[in-house]
């Protein structure tokens, strides 16, 4: 660009050196700055991934949190206003065995 304004005589002769069209940026100097920008690119992804990991398992003991609080057996849910079945069921079984359990310590006594 810079030579064809020189060709035809939109800058002056001597306003700047003649531009290669085609530039080696394979010195040194581009050499260490890309490296250091793939370098840096992947300590970012890295990082970024460990708070995406991070922040993935703080939203997992929330959802752990906020799941067995709506299972739970609280006195004001819905599923407080009755004894789930399990429950019942144990208390079933619990009172079942008392008078037995009264006649095999008395057994054992004898």
């Amino acid at each position: 660009m810079g030579n064809a304004l020189r060709k035809f005589g939109e800058v002056a002769e001597k306003a700047y050196g003649w531009m290669n069209p085609q530039p080696n940026f394979q010195n040194k100097f581009f050499t260490v700055l890309e490296t250091t920008q793939n370098v840096v690119s992947q300590v970012d992804s890295i990082a970024s991934e460990v708070l995406s990991v991070q922040e993935t398992f703080k939203q997992l003991g929330d959802q752990k949190k906020e799941f067995d609080e709506s299972i739970k057996q609280a006195d004001n849910s819905k599923q407080g206003k009755e004894a789930p079945e399990a429950i019942k069921v144990k208390e079933a079984a619990d009172k079942s065995k008392e008078p037995y359990s009264c006649f095999s310590s008395q057994k054992n006594k004898e």
